[in-house]
């Protein structure tokens, strides 16, 4: 059946996702989320990588590290300060709690943090339930079932790199741009990582339903 754990839903903020597209425009978005220390610095290197035709966006684990991300990325805007990205800004710190739903929504390509560092990754079925291509460093000892199964959907990608900010950073970027070149791939990453999210939120139902049978089975 899978891993129990399951996946939450919640609702888009209508409001942030039209403030967070006019800021996009018609760059792509790539977003490194549930980051943390330790990762962020590669991940801004990847940014100024992708060049003028993408907003990065980083929303980190923990939003009380907004301040020393955004110095680290040059003083980067900030959320919490009350400032969105202009035309020109490459990096955009999302520090606050209860808007991933929303930046899953708007996302080209995912990067799932906790997996550069070793603390196992976080649950992958999120970004997957909005039909993200997901993009994931070695350290996912607590969901490594769950990204086995979405990786052989053809929905999880790992990076290849040796552990240095500037190859973890290359390889990123690399790899963001390969995913987001194939228009074909895309739309059928979409679709795979809806359907394995679709069946993995029906895992409680099943078990539900088979321990109801084996309770009413008859004792012998």
């Amino acid at each position: 059946i899978g891993s129990l754990k399951g996946i939450h839903t919640p609702a888009q903020n209508d409001s942030l996702c039209k403030r967070l597209m006019q800021a996009i425009g018609k760059r792509r978005l790539f977003l490194a989320a549930s980051t943390h220390a330790g990762e962020d610095a590669p991940v801004i290197a990847a940014a100024q990588k992708l060049g003028p035709g993408w907003l990065t966006i980083i929303a980190p684990r923990h939003p009380d590290r907004g301040d020393a991300i955004a110095s680290l990325a040059g003083g980067a805007p900030q959320f919490s300060h009350n400032t969105m990205p202009g035309p020109h800004d490459s990096v955009f710190v999302m520090d606050v709690l209860g808007e991933m739903a929303s930046l899953f929504s708007l996302a080209d390509v995912v990067f799932l943090g906790a997996s550069l560092v070793p603390n196992g990754g976080h649950n992958p079925l999120e970004p997957a339930q909005f039909g993200r291509p997901i993009i994931t460093g070695p350290h996912i000892f607590k969901n490594s079932a769950e990204f086995g199964g979405l990786r052989a959907a053809g929905v999880v990608f790992d990076l290849d790199y040796d552990a240095t900010d500037a190859t973890v950073a290359a390889a990123l970027a690399a790899l963001v741009m390969k995913i987001a070149a194939d228009k074909a791939g895309l739309e059928k990453i979409h679709k795979s990582a809806l359907d394995y999210a679709a069946t993995a939120a029906k895992r409680a139902d099943r078990v539900a339903a088979a321990i109801n049978k084996l309770i009413a089975a008859p004792r012998r």
